[in-house]
């Protein structure tokens, strides 16, 4: 994990900025966060959670920043790992066999965490142990230590630039400069911004990828829901 504040990395950002550019912290730090949110998405983090079953319960809440489950064991602590199978909960077999689990995000508007539902019946001396992929979190402010690990800092900083230029763009159309090209030289640079940040979240993928990008035909069962 990073052990630097978002206050610390704004300095650093606003020093590497040119002579007459003044963004205030706060307004940096919104694009921060946003830069922070779409790392969630494009690169989100890996994790592991343990569920402390209950007698014959199926269903179980989970991490309300859980994205997707990569994968579910159950009963916990066997020799040879047992992994679950997903499969959706409406399909007519789910509940014929233990070996099932289904990942069901959208009761997150519901309750505010989505659920995790087994067919098996456990026991309360068990454990389930998911491994998923979740988001770094909730907006932080100035004084709370970036979540996101320090190799990923420079992608945040491209884009606060990114954002910075469009803002600067937006603020010459509104009172533009008829006797030079500026709106079209920022225009040009928000877009080269925009591709190296861009560039910059595929070469990180690539390199935590094990075997780069997978492309190939896939299946999907037909009682599987399309969310």
């Amino acid at each position: 994990m990073a052990e630097i504040t978002y206050q610390q990395l704004i300095d650093n950002w606003q020093l590497s900025q040119k002579a007459g550019a003044d963004w205030p912290d706060v307004t940096v730090l919104i694009w921060l966060n946003e830069a922070v949110n779409d790392l969630s998405i494009n690169i989100p983090p890996q994790s592991d959670e343990k569920i402390d079953c209950i007698d014959d319960q199926h269903v179980y809440s989970l991490n309300q920043f859980l994205r997707d489950i990569i994968s579910v064991e159950y009963p916990d602590g066997d020799d040879t790992p047992t992994y679950l199978t997903r499969r959706s909960v409406t399909h007519p077999e789910f509940w014929n066999r233990a070996g099932f689990y289904d990942f069901q995000d959208r009761n997150r508007q519901a309750t505010g965490n989505p659920l995790l539902i087994i067919s098996a019946n456990p026991a309360s001396a068990e454990d389930i142990i998911i491994v998923f992929t979740g988001s770094y979190g909730a907006d932080g402010g100035l004084t709370d230590e970036v979540p996101v690990p320090n190799q990923f800092h420079h992608i945040l900083m491209l884009f606060v630039n990114w954002r910075a230029i469009l803002n600067e763009h937006a603020e010459e159309i509104q009172d533009p400069d008829t006797t030079t090209l500026l709106i079209s030289q920022l225009m040009s640079n928000a877009d080269r911004s925009m591709r190296e940040y861009h560039e910059a979240i595929r070469r990180a993928q690539k390199l935590i990828s094990r075997g780069g990008y997978v492309e190939g035909a896939w299946s999907l069962d037909k009682y599987d829901r399309i969310y």
